[in-house]
């Protein structure tokens, strides 16, 4: 694609994009979250990073910890912080 073909395009698709991606931050937790987090949680965050780093050991969604434990941190169980980070995950960003 040419330059001039980027520009109207990519307005359009991040448009699109957020038409239908804004109402999913007010939506609640998933049934897995609290589970996912409760054991990320308990494990602990430098046992967590260990598990990517030993893929061998079996470890549950070990990158999980790394999206879930920080945004813990700064926002407990505010299940909006969550899903904006997911949208900007899902854009790419």
């Amino acid at each position: 694609m040419d330059k001039r073909t980027t520009r109207i395009v990519l307005p359009g698709l991040l448009l699109y994009f957020l038409y239908f991606a804004i109402p999913a931050i007010n939506s609640k937790w998933a049934p897995d979250d609290p589970m996912n987090l409760r054991y990320y949680w308990n494990r602990g965050f430098w046992k967590c990073l260990a598990d990517i780093v030993n893929f061998w050991s079996g470890g549950y969604r070990p990158m999980g910890a790394v999206f879930y434990l920080p945004i813990y941190q700064w926002a407990r169980l505010s299940p909006v912080p969550y899903r904006i980070a997911i949208l900007l995950v899902i854009a790419g960003v």
